[in-house]
């Protein structure tokens, strides 16, 4: 007993804490892993298994292809996944070339009358709105100038609407840049754009990466948007995965092959970034 009181004592927790810590730790994995297992199994079972409490396939249930044959054979998957690679893609890449200058600005000038804080502030003041707020307003627009169901629409609303979390996030990169090295390219012959895109730009590239990953989920996973502002060619996959009802109801193994799918690419997108993500992702977090 007193040497599992002086290993608590070790860590700086309690018993109690240690307990409470471990159970919380338990609920998130819970919370997390089962809905990904359920959607897993639910995606090879057949209609008359996926309202039953069958896990373990060819022991409580037979599995199937069948969702998966019809989904992946129905042309709309294809259209509306391009659409929103094309939009996701789009939308990420405008963002970061208006982003990383405006970032670059708010950390390293003295804006006037407001300064960078406030001006900061006022970049993500349009985030605190719920996107439903303006989508009716924009589906007008839209309307109005003939770019309803476009795939341009799209783009636009969605760099409004990730814009402000690629300005905060790569500013906090920029921030943990010295200064001193673009004063040293300055002085070589650089002017202040190459020594934004020589110096800076490259050594703020982990938050550069974080801010287009976590950019491209939101544009990827963006439903309100697409649902006012398209109708049918400009359809993108969180509408495709929503419109898995028919007839007979809601075919839960079509929905849980289609959120497979939607996972997928940006699943792929954080693997690939993933050694820049974490280090992006804690610049300017310290100083000192």
């Amino acid at each position: 007993m007193a040497q599992q009181t002086g290993s608590f004592s070790h860590t700086g927790l309690t018993p109690q804490r240690w307990l409470a810590a471990v159970g919380f730790y338990l609920a998130v994995g819970v919370w997390i892993i089962v809905p990904g297992c359920w959607t897993v199994a639910q995606a090879f079972k057949q209609p008359r298994d996926v309202h039953s409490l069958r896990w373990i396939p060819w022991l409580e249930y037979q599995p199937t292809l069948a969702s998966w044959r019809e989904t992946l054979a129905d042309p709309q998957l294809r259209r509306t996944l391009r659409n929103s690679v094309i939009v996701s893609v789009g939308a990420t890449t405008l963002a970061l070339l208006l982003g990383c200058p405006a970032a670059y600005a708010l950390a390293r000038f003295r804006l006037r009358p407001l300064g960078a804080e406030d001006t900061l502030l006022v970049f993500l003041s349009q985030r605190f709105l719920p996107p439903v707020v303006v989508a009716v307003p924009l589906a007008l627009m839209a309307q109005r100038v003939g770019l309803y169901d476009r795939l341009v629409a799209l783009i636009v609303v969605h760099t409004a609407f990730v814009l402000p979390l690629v300005v905060l996030i790569t500013r906090s990169a920029f921030l943990d840049v010295p200064p001193e090295l673009e004063q040293a390219a300055r002085l070589d012959g650089c002017t202040m754009v190459g020594a934004f895109v020589r110096v800076a730009l490259p050594l703020a590239a982990p938050g550069v990466a974080a801010a287009g990953l976590i950019a491209f989920g939101f544009s990827w996973n963006e439903f309100v948007a697409a649902l006012m502002l398209t109708q049918y060619r400009a359809q993108t996959l969180p509408l495709f995965v929503a419109s898995s009802e028919d007839t007979w109801g809601l075919d839960m193994g079509r929905v849980a092959v289609r959120c497979l799918i939607a996972v997928l690419p940006p699943l792929a997108a954080g693997v690939a970034v993933q050694r820049f993500f974490i280090r992006g992702l804690t610049l300017g977090a310290v100083k000192g």
